[in-house]
């Protein structure tokens, strides 16, 4: 059973190699718990093709993303039109991506696993954990 959503910026610091308590957490909770959503597969994509290494970076990040379950973002764009409309009166809006994710954990019912506290933690019933 999954629990967590894993935000992209936990998977830069795999994929990066950081020497991060994330890698122990993930033995340790099991990969069948973690999901990723599909816009942090595109924002890694993106981020290897831009990169210097692309034929390096492109290979790793493949490896990386399939040995998760990939969750569309499509069954959160009502609530992030809510959240975001919440978020725009209240002149405290997040950049698209991330509130696309942070409202895939939210209508996943998923803990979202992330180094970026300061801006999620702006969404209504998110479930926020920092592995770091």
């Amino acid at each position: 059973m999954i629990k967590y959503l894993l935000d992209t910026n936990i998977l830069v610091d795999i994929l990066r190699g950081k020497d991060s308590p994330v890698s122990d957490k993930l033995m340790d909770i099991g990969l069948k718990r973690c999901a990723i959503a599909d816009l942090t597969v595109f924002e890694l994509l993106f981020g290897a093709f831009v990169s210097e290494h692309q034929e390096k970076n492109l290979p790793l990040v493949e490896a990386l993303t399939n040995r998760f379950s990939i969750l569309s973002s499509s069954a959160a764009y009502r609530e992030a039109a809510r959240q975001k409309a919440l978020l725009r009166q209240a002149g405290q809006l997040i950049e698209d991506i991330d509130l696309l994710i942070g409202c895939t954990s939210i209508t996943n019912h998923l803990i979202l696993v992330t180094d970026n506290l300061k801006h999620m933690h702006r969404l209504e019933n998110i479930q926020l954990e920092s592995w770091s």
